[in-house]
């Protein structure tokens, strides 16, 4: 003020800048500003940047059904946790509830960092082995689109069934590739090699004309041949199918939606 000799006061903002990181942990957050006036000013806070527990994820998607594959010991029943109580059975040589690592790090302890504040609680996958497998009875086929998702982690390079329904998608691993079965129709990946002892998120989609498959989030393969759709009621298997022998090695979240 050129009568008082008061220093000048914003009329507003002139810019404000900042250097928020969106990936996941722990980040040190600066904001800078300066007013009309040209004064500036710089603050800096903690903030961390952490995931959404994976259920809760599957769950916005409204799954069919939802196999977390974290039974108790000994459990004969596979629960089913989208709220819509398809739940099925175990058979054979599966071990629900024997403490194998689940498939999502923040399930696991010690958690990493990232998942410090926010993680998922603890949980486990299952061991499917020799002719173990899940089935649930009589559950309606989707007619118009459906997608089907899990993660896997193979004992060996043997051709395994991941999940499916007669009659529907069936999703498997032959070669050491994806590949699904889509009525009367067979999509394969040409890779990557779903290599023994990795945990692999696998999924296939189909929206009523074109089959999809994606490993790890990426598209591996395609087909727009595969269009006849599902059709009544089928048994949904996890760990069994058709056109694969049973899955030899752990499976965790598995998903229908």
């Amino acid at each position: 003020d050129p009568l008082t000799g008061a220093p000048p006061y914003a009329s507003g903002v002139r810019s404000c800048t900042d250097d928020f990181a969106s990936s996941l942990g722990p980040h040190l957050l600066t904001i800078e500003a300066m007013d009309e006036a040209g004064n500036t000013s710089s603050s800096s806070r903690l903030h961390s940047v952490m995931p959404n527990r994976y259920a809760d994820e599957v769950l916005l998607s409204s799954p069919i059904a939802f196999y977390r594959l974290d039974d108790p010991i000994g459990a004969v029943t596979l629960t089913d946790s989208s709220g819509h109580g398809n739940h099925g059975a175990y058979r054979n040589a599966v071990a629900p509830g024997a403490h194998r690592p689940a498939a999502i790090s923040c399930q696991r302890r010690p958690a990493p960092r990232v998942c410090e504040l926010a993680a998922d609680p603890q949980a486990y996958s299952t061991h499917f082995g020799g002719e173990g497998y899940g089935y649930v009875q009589d559950l309606a086929a989707p007619r118009t689109a459906y997608t089907l998702e899990a993660w896997i982690r193979r004992d060996d390079a043997g051709d395994g069934s991941v999940v499916g329904q007669g009659g529907a998608g069936q999703l498997f691993v032959r070669n050491g590739r994806l590949g699904l079965r889509q009525t009367q129709d067979d999509v394969l990946s040409n890779g990557p090699v779903l290599t023994p002892g990795v945990w692999w998120h696998v999924a296939a989609t189909w929206d009523g004309t074109t089959t999809r498959l994606f490993v790890n989030g990426a598209q591996v393969a395609s087909s727009g041949s595969a269009r006849k759709a599902p059709s009544g009621s089928a048994t949904v298997y996890v760990g069994y199918g058709e056109h694969a022998p049973w899955f030899r090695g752990d499976l965790d979240e598995v998903a229908y939606y």
